[in-house]
């Protein structure tokens, strides 16, 4: 399962550091397929991007940390109360019969 490829044996994301991390001019290491869904921080110590097919969790310094493939279609993303939310389609996406199977992933 991602969730647990994600967390730590702490149940966090990432550690945090000794340092006082900042968030500036941030831009994803390596190559990533498809698009580009979204990007959040837990404006601390880590950034998490969102592409069509992989979920790239990455330092402040933009120095990727994990990153997991994964097979469905995920959307944009944010954190909650320190738990990353995902928006995920499980299949017809953008049905216009209303056949799409839409949800969101926390982890």
């Amino acid at each position: 399962m991602i969730g647990s490829l994600l967390q730590t044996q702490d149940n966090v994301l990432v550690q945090a550091s000794d340092q006082t991390p900042t968030f500036s001019n941030m831009k994803c290491e390596g190559d990533c397929r498809y698009i580009f869904q979204g990007v959040c921080t837990n404006e601390r110590y880590t950034a998490c991007w969102s592409f069509t097919t992989d979920l790239v969790e990455t330092d402040q310094l933009s120095r990727v940390q994990r990153k997991v493939a994964i097979a469905n279609q995920y959307g944009d993303l944010c954190f909650s109360d320190g738990k990353l939310c995902v928006a995920v389609n499980l299949d017809r996406f953008n049905d216009p019969n209303g056949n799409a199977d839409s949800c969101v992933y926390v982890y």
